[in-house]
């Protein structure tokens, strides 16, 4: 499993449409997006959503479709956890 990360442009975004069309574009692909901090009312922190997806190349196919959203601050595929 891999975690695909993004960031909001602002809290104002999750009641615009640019929301609406951030979490279509995740469903259209497959996957749910998530907030990372689900219990947090910091509207800083509600910028910040997760989704997981089953390998590195949908986490790379979901980045390139959403960078290009209005809305998306920014977005990345977390790094694998290694070893010491």
């Amino acid at each position: 499993m891999q975690v695909v990360v993004i960031r909001c442009a602002s809290p104002a975004v999750h009641s615009a449409v640019n929301w609406r069309a951030i979490d279509a574009e995740v469903n259209a692909l497959g996957h749910v997006l998530r907030p990372m901090h689900q219990s947090v009312h910091d509207p800083e922190l509600s910028r910040f959503f997760v989704v997981e997806v089953a390998d590195r190349a949908a986490g790379e196919a979901l980045v390139r479709v959403l960078r290009p959203l209005p809305g998306v601050d920014s977005v990345y595929l977390k790094p694998s956890d290694s070893t010491p």
